[in-house]
């Protein structure tokens, strides 16, 4: 988005210490320094979505839209008089060009036009930053949902002792006095495991070993939905090999 003076809002600024200005000075003025391109005449989508002239209200001053500019050319567009209800034809200036045009009548209204300039990029700034926090919130909302939903999964298959005789890598872990991740990460630099997806799956070579099976757990979201995942649980074969073989503990 771009944002643009508008030539009626600079001729109620520019009035404010030159009465006798009118709206038809500013666009002659306007005419005679840039080039005018008809928003009317523009091809559909090149510049509004509509391809048509847009009404804006006869006291704006500042207004953005979408209509690409290299500060050579103004966009005529059209405004309502407030005077009689009609649609009349108004400039659409950069800020470039519009503090140009105003150096002409004096400074006082070029530093009260950068004033107003200054002021709704301050404006935008402050929308934008809370569009932000707004977003970040959303975003650690988003990842207390999914934490909750982890620690759901976890709660279901982390057990140290489940009442199938199997181990969790974490009830072996915990044996060895080491994390789960750290014992994970030994298995499968040891080529023992490897990661499959979000779970661990054996190499072949121990496949057929009888040292470790796969539980299913079945487990709630927060929103009520229901799931189920796998996972690798251990033997007591698989378990003794791990702390015996592994990690030579007998």
């Amino acid at each position: 988005m771009t944002q643009y003076i508008t030539s009626i809002g600079l001729r109620n600024l520019i009035a404010s210490e030159k009465p006798n200005v009118k709206h038809a000075m500013i666009m002659r003025s306007v005419r005679r320094v840039f080039t005018v391109d008809d928003l009317t005449a523009m091809p559909s989508g090149t510049a509004m979505p509509s391809g048509t002239a847009t009404i804006f209200p006869n006291d704006t001053l500042i207004v953005e839209c979408d209509i690409p500019n290299d500060n050579k050319r103004v966009i005529q567009v059209f405004y309502t008089d407030g005077n009689n209800g009609h649609i009349q034809p108004m400039y659409l200036l950069t800020n470039i060009q519009a503090l140009n045009l105003t150096a002409r009548y004096s400074m006082t209204i070029q530093q009260r036009l950068l004033e107003n300039i200054i002021a709704e990029r301050d404006k935008l700034i402050e929308q934008n930053t809370r569009l932000l926090q707004e977003r970040t919130q959303l975003l650690e909302q988003q990842n207390v949902l999914l934490l909750e939903d982890k620690t759901t999964i976890e709660s279901k298959y982390n057990n140290l002792l489940n009442v199938e005789g199997t181990f969790t890598t974490t009830h072996i872990a915990n044996e060895l006095g080491l994390s789960a991740i750290k014992l994970n990460k030994v298995l499968c630099d040891k080529r023992i495991q490897y990661k499959d997806g979000s779970t661990y799956a054996l190499f072949q070579k121990y496949v057929n070993k009888g040292y470790a099976v796969y539980r299913v757990a079945e487990y709630e979201h927060t929103d009520g939905n229901r799931d189920s995942t796998h996972y690798l649980v251990w033997t007591n074969k698989g378990r003794d090999f791990i702390v015996n073989e592994v990690f030579n503990k007998n």
